[in-house]
């Protein structure tokens, strides 16, 4: 009985020490992005939002491969859960031109990348109902149409402007 006792707690310190690790991995990639500033450089895709936008399109170039053929609509529903997590996490940080907008326009600013991040929540739920009926080329229609085009409209009113 004392040894199983013993187990116990070390498989429950074990659980805690992984829990205190959550939020140092969490704010790894924050991290890295500020150390980056500090030494002067410009790496945009080191910032927390470029990251989540990243795996956005990593998981969509995925879906869309997977939707060419048929027969893997669980990892078409893995893919489209990866992209919902990205947007999630991505909807509260601020957009890449934050720092452009005047300050008295920041708030709408915000408001409106946030507005877009939900239509984009909206957009992946279309394309996973489309994906649990059965219906991949309404998936792709989604794709091709509606979601590249919010894609575009929002790149072009929150990425920074290229000198």
């Amino acid at each position: 009985m004392k040894h199983a006792l013993s187990a116990r707690r070390v498989l429950s310190v074990a659980g805690l020490a992984a829990l205190a690790l959550v939020p140092a991995l969490a704010l790894a990639p924050r991290a890295r992005a500020q150390e980056g500033h500090e030494q002067g450089e410009e790496h945009e895709q080191e910032t927390p939002l470029h990251q989540e936008m990243e795996g956005m399109k990593d998981a969509l170039k995925d879906l869309a491969n997977q939707l060419r053929a048929p027969g893997n609509e669980e990892q078409e529903l893995q893919d489209l859960l990866v992209m919902e997590r990205h947007v999630l996490a991505a909807k509260v940080l601020e957009p890449a031109n934050m720092d452009d907008v005047p300050a008295d326009q920041r708030p709408a600013h915000l408001t409106d990348f946030r507005r877009d991040m939900a239509k984009l929540l909206g957009l992946l739920s279309q394309l996973e109902l489309a994906v649990l009926d059965g219906h991949p080329d309404d998936a792709k229609n989604l794709i091709a149409g509606p979601l590249l085009d919010l894609r575009d409209k929002a790149h072009d009113k929150f990425q920074k402007e290229e000198d």
